[in-house]
């Protein structure tokens, strides 16, 4: 924070008026197991093609075609947990092989019981205590995978690092997470009638422009397509004259272009000119 004060002492004063929950990792609540601070889910899911679509459908035929959207999305990600090879996902499996690369550096001393004093090779002491899953360093504590001084102290007793991982990344927490089941629904035709008066749209006024589909964009995210290149201060050519000004699809216009020409003065302002010239001269 001192570093961040030294930069700048605005965003240091931002900063520290939020809860410190917010935005440090070092002070992540525990019981989540999650050490994103921000998973972009709903942005996501706002940008997909698939609400665009809803979007521009009335009420009822918006909610159906997002309800679809969850059943295929439900159906895909329960069949995919089933294909797992071993009880981690691929994303946690990662992490967890990363990790094992690095005991390497630490130096594990038992108490006796489940708790070890690792000595980093890079410098640095941390406390693991095997038998509540937690490690002074609190990344163990928050993501709920061992991080690389607790899978120094499970090798010191030949253990298995999988066998510490939390179960909410298991693929048993997995199937269970999706399986409840989605009902289909029925034609609208043959839903109950009821005595209740319709529910109509809302009397909506046409906004000037073009409806915009796409959401508007923070300007700290990066562009949709990084490949592509902005037109701002790009001088365009022609690939059929080589003028600039115009592309090869405009230039039929571009040559029934009229060069502009001044107005002509009106006639009462030359002979009011005329006029002085020649009372000047007498």
């Amino acid at each position: 924070m001192d570093r961040i004060k030294a930069l700048d002492v605005e965003a240091y004063d931002w900063l520290m008026s939020k809860r410190h929950q917010e935005w440090s990792k070092s002070h992540f609540y525990e019981h989540s197991k999650c050490d994103v601070l921000l998973n972009k889910w709903c942005e996501a899911f706002n940008g997909t093609n698939m609400l665009l679509e809803a979007k521009e459908k009335p009420i009822l035929s918006c909610l159906e075609h997002i309800r679809k959207y969850f059943m295929r999305r439900w159906q895909l990600q329960l069949s995919h947990a089933g294909m797992w090879h071993g009880e981690l996902g691929d994303r946690v499996h990662k992490i967890l092989e990363r990790n094992k690369l690095q005991p390497g550096w630490c130096h594990p001393i038992s108490n006796g019981f489940s708790k070890f004093q690792i000595t980093h090779g890079m410098g640095g002491k941390y406390v693991v205590d095997l038998a509540h899953k937690s490690c002074s360093c609190r990344a163990w504590d928050i993501s709920g995978i061992p991080c690389p001084h607790a899978v120094a102290a499970i090798y010191h007793e030949m253990g298995d690092p999988m066998d510490y991982v939390h179960h909410y990344y298991k693929k048993e927490a997995m199937l269970k997470a999706y399986s409840y089941e989605h009902i289909p629904l029925s034609d609208q035709n043959e839903w109950a009638k009821t005595r209740l008066m319709p529910i109509k749209a809302p009397l909506t006024r046409r906004q000037p422009g073009r409806p915009k589909r796409l959401r508007k964009r923070e300007p700290i995210e990066p562009a949709r397509n990084p490949n592509k290149l902005k037109r701002y201060n790009v001088k365009i050519f022609c690939k059929k004259c080589k003028q600039e000004g115009h592309n090869s699809r405009t230039f039929e216009r571009s040559k029934h272009l009229t060069i502009k020409r001044t107005p002509k003065k009106s006639c009462r302002r030359i002979l009011q000119k005329g006029h002085a010239t020649s009372s000047t001269t007498n």
